[in-house]
């Protein structure tokens, strides 16, 4: 008998959340059907217009600076503060940092001596981070799956 299985990624909230996601990186264009190949004629500019959005999730790609927004999610703080939370050094953290900004992903302004660092659009990269989250779990479970399955 076949064996099917049906995968998180189609049911419910998850799915939803995946497709908003995707439309808000740009990778879903809403109301494209059917195969890939009938839209290369209005496709020529696709990788020009998918570098932005491979620059984000190169960005994105960090465990260092996702640890960094997860903290700054919580609010504003200092380099120093980011430095003993992470066990970092402070070059390594501001280095981080510094890309961070530049990708419009936070903000920072001194206060004081001190430079704060803060959250820019924190809804937004909270979706993000929850999907990508969300579909790291499914792809582990379904690799856990298939490595049970037998050969």
């Amino acid at each position: 008998a076949a064996h099917q299985t049906t995968s998180p990624a189609t049911e419910g909230p998850q799915q939803q959340i995946l497709l908003d996601v995707g439309q808000w990186l740009g990778l879903i264009i809403p109301g494209r059907k059917g195969d890939p190949g009938e839209d290369r004629p209005q496709d020529h500019g696709a990788v020009r217009e998918a570098s932005t959005v491979a620059s984000l999730l190169d960005v994105l790609g960090d465990a260092t600076r996702l640890a960094i927004l997860r903290h700054l999610h919580g609010g504003e703080h200092r380099v120093v503060e980011l430095t003993e939370h992470l066990g970092l050094a402070q070059s390594t953290v501001s280095q981080h940092l510094a890309i961070l900004r530049s990708a419009g992903l936070i903000s920072s302004h001194s206060h004081g001596r001190a430079n704060v660092s803060r959250i820019e659009n924190p809804e937004a990269i909270e979706q993000v981070l929850a999907a990508a989250e969300s579909l790291a779990a499914i792809i582990s479970a379904d690799g856990a799956s298939r490595s049970k399955e037998p050969q």
